[in-house]
């Protein structure tokens, strides 16, 4: 099991609106599709100005590989599990220094960003200090 962020633009997919928990969406994913699997762990964040970037809930993957949509290209699909009862804006997660390494805060281009184990544990500690529900805790594959 591994962990991603998802990015999407809120001009696009307005998470504000469209996260709904029990819901399935399937999210484009440019980069790290044959790493992605079912039930991997995601969080969902929106870039955009300053006071909407951040996290807006969790996820988890729902089926075993991504799928080819001539349209627009590569999918996986994905249930929302959580959303938070206020987003955690990137001011809270620069301030943590949690994802300081992660390619989300040095160069935010892209649709999917991968977690290492130690920044998925450092987000879900700081998601809990905050009082939100964080996602599971990875299982590690051996």
């Amino acid at each position: 099991m591994k962990a991603w962020i998802f990015q999407g633009k809120p001009e696009r997919y307005p998470l504000q609106e469209k996260l709904v928990v029990g819901q399935k969406e399937t999210w484009l994913v440019s980069r790290f599709r044959g790493e992605m699997s079912k039930d991997d762990i995601v969080l969902f964040w929106s870039s955009g100005d300053e006071s909407a970037r951040g996290l807006y809930g969790w996820g988890i993957i729902t089926q075993e590989s991504a799928n080819y949509f001539e349209d627009w290209g590569y999918g996986i699909e994905v249930l929302y599990k959580e959303r938070f009862k206020e987003h955690v804006g990137v001011a809270q997660i620069r301030e943590s220094k949690v994802l300081d390494n992660n390619l989300l805060l040095k160069m935010p281009i892209g649709t999917n960003f991968k977690l290492s184990e130690s920044e998925y544990i450092a987000l879900s500690t700081f998601l809990i200090s905050k009082g939100h529900n964080a996602p599971p805790a990875l299982k590690v594959e051996i």
